[in-house]
């Protein structure tokens, strides 16, 4: 083997080398990125809160939308069931 093959050859193998370290570097950081770092029992927690959270948001929402109240009396705006604020509105559009 001449010097020069034997040079072509070692850097042969030192490209081969860099890019093998360089794809191994990046699976690391792609790993480290998307390493989970909450525990699961605080997923779990959060998920609880969440989940009361929007309980209590819907039930909040269907009291709105299936009872009557007062928003302000003194200019006369009032909260009806929606069920009756659609029947009132084709009844205003029959006629």
């Amino acid at each position: 083997m001449s010097r020069n093959e034997t040079e072509s050859n070692s850097s042969q193998i030192i490209s081969l080398l860099a890019s093998a370290g360089g794809i191994l570097l990046f699976a690391l950081i792609l790993w480290l990125t998307y390493l989970p770092t909450h525990s699961e029992k605080a997923d779990a927690t959060l998920r609880l809160e969440r989940e009361q959270k929007l309980s209590s948001l819907r039930a909040g929402a269907a009291d709105v939308l299936q009872n009557y109240d007062v928003i302000s009396a003194a200019d006369g705006i009032y909260r009806i069931p929606i069920d009756k604020a659609m029947q009132l509105t084709v009844e205003t559009y029959q006629q």
